[in-house]
């Protein structure tokens, strides 16, 4: 029993001798970890001080500039010199990120506590292991031992990283106050300083001089290219080559089989498929990508570095070039996608792939070579400054042949808005508008002034091309916004719900529209509005990005004050005039959301949903006020002598407006009133079309709308007849001559009652014999309906039943009679015959 125990605790011994071994052979693989990180920081420690050293380099040339107030040529090349460095420091050129480094602080300083706690395990162990009779005891305290060592190790690296990491830090931090710095100082000036003399008789001569010593230095060093190029056609070089020129071949015939699938699919009449659009988009690219492997190769040769960079560039625009223009002609081809499935016009299609190429090939031309020998060795800058004006001017020209009023896109502007359009007779002053601009950018550059040049440009062609994709897409995801309002009209109305069928194509959903009743017509507008309000967010965002890229004009308008306000900028004034502009449309087609996007998954009445779209509307509204007046920078705090005077106002002139909105809110809320309820409220009724703020707004039998105050549904009394119930009942008066059965008559009123289709079962009609009157007997038929809007058809219909039913059973209506009995008279009552007179 005794061997049976040691061996037991032999065995126990051995598990935890193992245990103890693996732990320690972790912590020393952390620590060989640790010290490879503490190398690669102290690398990062050098290029994060040499980062800050040419900032503060930068900082203070700044600084320099400021206190001369120098505007020369200089300080503009420095000013782009600082704000291209600035940009690729926010852009992450920097050997470590300080998010990063904050993340990689928190780690290591956990692990330096959990350290701790396991050095006091280590100890209780081997506390223990003294007290036991173990047989490998030895071998264990050794092993606690190293593991002890090795914790005692990891902890001094992990302090040392920690306080290596923490040194990172405060060098991103000052890294990043020196580009805030430099940012704050630049954007606001980097656009009204030269960045070159302009156009001169001297670039004129700079442009000559370029060229001369182009060709010179390509001729002196043209057996030192020749010999990097027959260098690099080694065997392996000579494979990948071969391969490449495969990989060139298989894509041509691939190109050519998608073309002729293509053909097929179009002389056999098909109906476009998506499927069809991506292989055309897919031969497109082609070209395109082998350019860019063609770059890649270059790259990674062996050629001169001078040389690897100027062709991988000529490669590397060209390539753009071609993933420009091919896929615009695969998209805006005829019976291509553009057309068959975004229903753009043929015509504008053409127009618009013609001048994408014609604008692609002057670039080709005039700005490739120029930009390709603008790096080193050459180093060209009046050349690409001149090539850059011949291209602007060219686009000028460009776009004045292809806007004319007798071109594709003004005709379809012409027959689509109406010759009394706007936009067509004002399309003169548009395309002179947009002409005007890039002729400003054009003269701005010439004039030296090339960094705000170069960025308007970009920003105008970018602004129209965004803009002519918006305009592409409208029209197919307004359709698609028609259909989808028209199921929901199908859905909602339960008269049309089970006859329905709706084929729902463009010409189909307008027919379909167009024969509903106001309230689907209705639902339908709204949702259009809702499209033009996404279509307008969107074009102001994208806007945003376009011409705030980098938040430069956000900050330049920043730095603009009006008036004596410190805090109230031009910058400010925009962003909160967008933003109202914005909201408007937001809370315009805020109905028409919640009825496409939220009502539809829950079961809701009109009037629940009316409230749910105020309620909604209000917090809105609310919250814009208090974001618009902290992005003014009003404090609240500061103005609350105006909060009491709108007391004073509330407790005197304005009490009524007060009252009714509180009222409004009631109503809101409580809902003893709702949109689409049939109310009578003094000698008015009707239905009750809106609740808004102030007033409810009821429309009566006549189609007249009563706005009604709010508080007096609240004060006074109100019947409404559709609250909880819709059922009603009609009482239908009639009388019948003395002397007739009143079982018949009651059994003729039963019988009418119930094959009406309206009259409900349950409670049924009921025939009352109420009273004998002067002329008649009375009697009533009562019946109760579904809907109160029914109520005066089916009281048509069972009156007109009732006629005709007394009529056939010759059941007399009588008329008011009355009998005269004459007691005396001197009057001579005789009747004379006149008889042969």
């Amino acid at each position: 029993m005794m061997s049976a125990d040691l061996y037991a605790e032999g065995n126990r011994g051995e598990r935890q001798l193992h245990k103890i071994a693996q732990s320690t052979k972790k912590l020393e693989s952390q620590l060989e970890a640790q010290k490879r990180s503490l190398v690669q920081q102290q690398s990062w420690h050098g290029q994060a001080e040499a980062l800050r050293d040419e900032l503060k380099n930068f900082d203070q040339s700044l600084r320099k500039i400021a206190t001369e107030h120098n505007s020369s040529e200089r300080a503009g090349e420095l000013l782009q010199d600082v704000y291209h460095k600035t940009q690729l420091v926010d852009d992450g050129d920097r050997p470590f990120t300080v998010a990063g480094i904050q993340a990689s602080v928190q780690a290591y300083r956990a692990l330096a506590f959990e350290l701790k706690d396991r050095q006091l395990e280590n100890k209780l162990e081997s506390e223990k292991l003294v007290q036991l009779d173990v047989a490998n005891r030895y071998d264990l305290s050794n092993a606690l031992a190293r593991e002890r060592d090795a914790l005692v190790a990891l902890s001094q690296s992990t302090e040392l990283v920690i306080e290596s990491e923490s040194e990172l830090l405060r060098l991103g931090s000052e890294i990043s106050t020196l580009n805030a710095e430099l940012q704050a100082f630049v954007l606001p000036r980097i656009f009204w300083f030269r960045s070159s003399e302009g156009l001169s008789l001297q670039t004129l001569r700079e442009a000559a001089d370029e060229l001369a010593s182009a060709r010179l230095y390509y001729s002196s060093n043209g057996s030192e290219i020749a010999e990097s190029a027959r260098v690099y056609f080694t065997a392996k070089n000579c494979v990948m080559l071969v391969l490449v020129a495969l990989a060139i071949s298989f894509a041509f015939w691939a190109s050519r089989t998608l073309k002729r699938s293509l053909i097929r699919h179009q002389a056999a009449g098909r109906k476009y498929r998506l499927s069809v659009g991506v292989i055309n988009l897919t031969r497109a690219v082609l070209p395109g990508c082998i350019l860019i492997l063609v770059c890649f190769l270059v790259l990674n040769s062996s050629l001169s570095e001078e040389l690897r960079e100027q062709l991988s560039l000529f490669f590397y625009q060209l390539a753009l070039l071609l993933f420009l223009v091919l896929p615009v002609s695969a998209i805006c081809g005829r019976q291509r996608f553009a057309v068959q499935v975004l229903g753009l016009n043929p015509e504008v299609a053409g127009w618009f792939r013609a001048l994408v190429f014609d604008a692609s090939l002057l670039y080709a031309l005039l700005m490739v070579l120029p930009n390709t020998f603008a790096i080193a060795p050459t180093s060209w800058k009046a050349v690409p400054f001149l090539a850059d004006a011949s291209y602007r001017l060219s686009l000028v020209v460009l776009l004045l042949i292809y806007c004319r009023r007798n071109r594709q896109l003004a005709q379809y502007v012409k027959s689509t808005q109406g010759a009394q359009s706007f936009v067509w007779k004002n399309w003169s002053v548009i395309v002179g508008l947009a002409v005007s601009l890039l002729i400003v950018t054009l003269v701005v550059g010439l004039l030296g002034y090339q960094f705000a040049g170069d960025i308007l440009f970009h920003a105008i062609v970018t602004t129209v091309f965004l803009g002519f994709i918006m305009y592409t897409l409208y029209k197919p995801i307004q359709s698609a916004a028609n259909k989808l309002a028209a199921k929901h009209a199908v859905a909602w109305d339960e008269s049309i719900r089970e006859t329905a069928e709706l084929n729902y194509d463009d010409a189909a959903v307008n027919i379909y529209i167009e024969n509903q009743p106001q309230y689907l017509k209705d639902t339908v507008q709204r949702t259009r509005t809702l499209i033009n309000a996404i279509f307008l967010i969107v074009a102001v965002v994208l806007a945003e990005m376009v011409w705030n890229t980098d938040g430069r004009l956000y900050y330049a308008l920043g730095q603009i004050h009006l008036g004596s306000f410190e805090n109230l900028t031009v910058a400010n004034v925009l962003v909160s005039m967008i933003l109202l502009v914005m909201s408007f449309a937001v809370l315009r087609s805020l109905p028409a959301a919640f009825e496409l996007f939220v009502f539809p998954r829950f079961n809701l009445d009109a009037g629940m949903r009316y409230t749910v779209v105020s309620i909604t509307r209000y917090l809105l509204i609310a919250g814009l006020i208090f974001y618009i007046l902290s992005l003014l920078q009003v404090d609240l705090s500061k103005v609350g002598w105006l909060v009491a005077a709108l007391g004073v106002g509330l407790g005197f002139g304005l009490q009524e407006i007060v009252t009714n909105f509180v009222a409004g809110i009631i109503l809101l809320v409580e809902r003893p009133v709702r949109v689409g309820d049939i109310i009578t409220i003094g000698d008015t009724s009707g239905t009750v079309s809106q609740i808004n703020i102030r007033a409810t707004t009821i429309t009566d039998w006549d189609r007249l709308e009563n706005v009604i105050p709010n508080k007096d549904l609240i004060t006074q009394k109100v019947t409404n007849w559709s609250l909880n119930d819709h059922h009603t009942r009609i009482i239908i008066p009639i009388g019948v001559a003395y002397g007739t059965d009143p079982a018949v008559v009651k059994n003729l009123l039963l019988e009418i009652g119930n094959s009406h289709p309206e009259v409900l079962e349950n409670p049924g009609p009921q025939a009352l014999f109420r009273n004998h009157g002067d002329s008649s007997l009375d009697f009533e038929l009562r019946v109760f309906i579904q809907n109160i809007i029914l109520r005066n058809a089916v009281l048509d219909e069972l009156t007109t039943s009732i006629n005709k039913a007394l009529c056939d059973a010759e059941i007399e209506i009588p008329f008011p009679q009355r009998d005269l009995h004459i007691r005396s008279s001197d009057v001579d009552l005789s009747f004379s015959s006149r008889e042969g007179k």
